[in-house]
């Protein structure tokens, strides 16, 4: 009755719905990943937090730059964001990885670059939704790999949930550009965004507890290694 009074239909509820959600954690967890000193994937997780609420901004106004906006940043994301900045992220816990403030800058400023000449060149887009698939499948396996590393950590659930939400990304990627669900035009349920945005939601939540868990483990090892000195 109160969808039917704001003009809103359930399909578009929900997509609204799975919008907000993206926002929430990218903003949430974004700020999480600056409080323990992570500014690549803080960042990251901050620009998916607003490209989801320009996408829900589009999905009630339909402002035509806002659309335009909505392309460059998901682009971004698929290109650079999480496969080349998210894996370096992580990498900071897996192999101690240090970068420089000034390095950290330089990656954010030629990856944003370069997502408008490989978005609006007309050159690479032939391959462009290839080459989406090509850098996305590295960035899952590293995350298959980051979840046992928290199953060796006797934390199951953590790794199984990473496991899951990872196996599920794959999934999306891989039907991205490729695969259109039967009658997702009218689905409720079963449309693409709305599956999108909820994997994506999970996936932000399940990837920072990994992280915590890394993060933990770490600083245990350097306490004890300080002890032993």
């Amino acid at each position: 009755m109160l969808l039917d009074m704001m003009g809103i239909d359930s399909r578009t509820a929900l997509l609204l719905l799975g919008c907000f959600s993206l926002a929430l954690s990218g903003f949430f967890y974004g700020f999480k990943f600056l409080k323990l000193g992570n500014q690549i994937l803080g960042y990251e997780y901050l620009i998916v937090g607003s490209s989801s609420v320009n996408f829900l901004f589009y999905n009630t106004t339909l402002y035509p730059p806002s659309y335009e906006l909505m392309l460059y940043l998901d682009s971004f994301s698929r290109a650079f964001g999480f496969p080349l900045l998210g894996t370096l992220g992580f990498m900071q816990l897996t192999h101690q990885l240090q970068l420089s403030n000034s390095s950290k800058i330089m990656l954010f400023t030629i990856t944003l670059a370069l997502t408008a000449v490989i978005l609006y060149s007309d050159f690479f887009a032939p391959v462009l939704a290839y080459f989406y698939l090509a850098v996305m499948y590295p960035f899952c396996l590293f995350m298959l790999y980051v979840a046992k590393k928290v199953f060796d950590l006797k934390r199951r659930k953590t790794g199984f949930s990473l496991m899951l939400t990872t196996i599920a990304n794959i999934v999306i990627a891989s039907i991205y550009d490729f695969y259109v669900i039967p009658g997702e035009e009218t689905n409720v349920v079963f449309n693409f965004f709305f599956l999108a945005l909820l994997t994506w939601s999970a996936a932000f939540v399940t990837m920072y507890y990994a992280y915590v868990v890394l993060y933990e483990s770490n600083h245990v090892a350097d306490q004890n290694t300080g002890n032993s000195d």
